[in-house]
């Protein structure tokens, strides 16, 4: 005997990965992160992103976010120009921590989008910055699901220089026979 076993949802089904363009680089690089929603069920549902920066390792770029579902940069404040309308992107600052709080008010059934940003790579004390968002799928007043992203990790290369002197008024001829 064989059984098959088929599990059908009702509702929005939402999942959100993040990635960033890079995953190395220098001291003050600049990092685009790029989360991507998907709702795989068979009716609309709300989405609400966060994503804290530590500003002592990710500087948030002012004026880098994009929504592939609108036309133009996001603003940081409460309302979005007419080419961004359905999407509420908004940062905000508290001590060394930046927020960005993005909300989705209806997310299509059986569809995709994507939402990115930019952040420097500021942290003189760490080698590795990790980077996770969270998300609320809301249906309704209810939250149905909580979940965090995948973490991206970018891992600071460091640069060393070596000068030498070749002058020639301070450099030696020992060892060299033909000078």
């Amino acid at each position: 005997t064989v059984t098959d076993t088929t599990r059908v949802t009702s509702g929005g089904v939402l999942n959100v990965t993040k990635a960033e363009d890079k995953s190395t680089g220098p001291l003050n690089a600049t990092i685009t992160y790029t989360l991507t929603y998907t709702n795989s069920g068979n009716s609309a549902t709300r989405l609400v992103l966060t994503d804290v920066l530590d500003g002592t390792q990710l500087a948030y770029v002012t004026g880098s976010a994009r929504w592939n579902q609108g036309s133009g940069a996001l603003t940081e404040a409460s309302g979005e120009a007419a080419g961004n309308t359905g999407i509420d992107y908004q940062t905000s600052t508290t001590g060394s921590q930046t927020t960005v709080s993005i909300i989705l008010p209806s997310v299509p059934a059986q569809s995709t989008g994507q939402i990115s940003f930019q952040a420097r790579a500021v942290s003189t004390t760490q080698d590795q910055l990790a980077n996770t968002a969270s998300y609320q799928q809301i249906d309704g007043s209810t939250t149905v699901k909580t979940a965090n992203t995948n973490t991206v990790l970018f891992n600071l290369t460091h640069s060393y220089a070596v000068v030498t002197n070749n002058s020639a008024s301070s450099a030696s001829n020992n060892g060299n026979p033909s000078s």
